[in-house]
């Protein structure tokens, strides 16, 4: 019992004894961890830098490849303006204003602000500044209005250049252009962009022509007998060639005005058949004015009521004829 007590304390000695002399021969583990620690830290340190690195110089070339594409693109000017506008040959712009000239659909009537008033008096001054140019002016309408002849965007040109000649413009230097476009018009049918303006040289051949223009009939006077529905005008075919017919004369001579006498049958009083009359001259001026080009300005109202007529009032027939409106220019 002694020797194995013996036997087994000498192999617990020579145990721990072999374990120290292990562990003494071992490499410093703290060390090589430290050691790999510090370089796995460099290497990652190392990694990042190079990735922003990389990461910067991909943002400096993004950045200048942005500013490279932004210096190559070429920013357009918009190409319509919403106010009323008048523009040299080289399409610069001579003067604007920020509101526009305003129509209705299927009416060729134009609704001019007063803040516009003046546009008349710059384009005046700038022909006069400028004697080798005219002024073409642009007039749009919708392929989607009433086709009429002639088209309702040359009728309202036709207003603008009546209002110019009035301005006292050369009607040599004025040119009429429609220009059909597609147009969105609002809820109440309206465009508030219906005239443009742009000056070109003068066209001397045009001018040679207008200056002896192929003269049309100058009437001293027309009558004309409405088809009434009671007392109403009625638009009939023959209205609307009258229309043309007074539009074309007036266009023709520039200084014309015309006087509408409104006359009657007698089925009425005297004073409510001159009251008849002048409703008669009332509604055909409001045709000529607001389904033509013809000025406001250039025409008024008279009535003569049963005082001229030119058939018997004794039969239907005569009474019928009775009841006309003479229309009477002075040049």
């Amino acid at each position: 019992m002694r020797n194995f007590f013996i036997a087994f304390f000498t192999f617990v000695v020579w145990s721990f004894f072999a374990l120290w002399v292990y562990f003494l021969m071992l490499p410093n583990k703290q060390e090589i961890t430290s050691n790999t620690a510090i370089v796995s830290i460099e290497s990652v340190s190392d990694k990042t830098n190079d990735s922003s690195t990389l990461l910067i110089q991909n943002e400096n070339k993004q950045s200048v490849a942005t500013k490279q594409t932004i210096k190559n693109i070429k920013i357009s000017e918009p190409t319509e303006s919403f106010g009323l506008t008048a523009r040299d040959a080289e399409n610069n712009i001579v003067f604007e204003f920020k509101k526009g000239i305003t129509f209705i659909k299927n009416d060729s009537y134009l609704d001019i602000p007063v803040s516009l008033n003046s546009f008349k008096i710059l384009l005046k001054e700038y022909l006069l500044q400028h004697p080798e140019k005219e002024v073409h002016i642009i007039s749009f309408y919708s392929a989607t209005e009433n086709f009429v002849t002639p088209n309702i965007g040359l009728q309202r040109g036709l207003q603008i250049k009546n209002m110019l000649i009035n301005a006292g413009i050369d009607s040599t230097k004025i040119v009429v252009k429609s220009n059909i476009s597609d147009i969105s018009f609002s809820n109440e049918n309206t465009y508030s962009n219906a005239i443009e303006f742009k000056f070109q040289l003068l066209n001397t051949k045009k001018v040679t022509k207008e200056i002896i223009p192929k003269e049309i009939s100058r009437p001293s006077s027309i009558t004309f007998s409405p088809k009434f529905s009671n007392t109403t005008i009625l638009k009939t075919k023959k209205l609307q060639e009258l229309l043309i017919g007074v539009t074309k004369i007036l266009n023709q001579y520039p200084n014309a005005k015309i006087t509408l006498i409104g006359h009657t049958d007698n089925s009425g009083t005297t004073e409510e058949n001159y009251i008849q009359g002048l409703s008669y001259a009332k509604q055909l001026r409001w045709f000529l004015t607001n389904k033509s080009t013809v000025d406001k300005k250039r025409v008024r109202i008279l009535s003569k009521g049963e005082s001229q007529p030119i058939k018997s009032n004794r039969t239907p027939k005569g009474s019928l004829i009775n009841k006309r409106i003479v229309l009477q220019f002075t040049y």
